[in-house]
């Protein structure tokens, strides 16, 4: 995209022309950039909202009535032997 915009302006002559031309290739290009950042930061805010509706939405269905969690130690297996 550098090549299509700014580096077109670049190696043309000395002139008026080039100016012009260079100035639009920029403004081009740095819209372009920001249009790529707000698309990403649109996307990051939409999935972290999609994110907690999902965790949230998980939490309706759970009731927490089985078995008790009892982690894993060595101490348990010793004192068996």
């Amino acid at each position: 995209f550098y090549d299509k915009t700014i580096k077109t302006g670049l190696e043309m002559e000395p002139g008026v022309g080039s100016v012009i031309i260079t100035v639009v290739a920029q403004f081009m290009f740095l819209m372009f950039t920001f249009g790529v950042l707000l698309v990403m930061d649109v996307l990051e805010c939409f999935l972290h909202a999609l994110r907690l509706h999902w965790v949230e939405f998980q939490n309706k269905f759970f009731y927490a009535d089985g078995i008790d969690f009892k982690p894993f130690t060595y101490g348990a297996i010793l004192e068996d032997d």
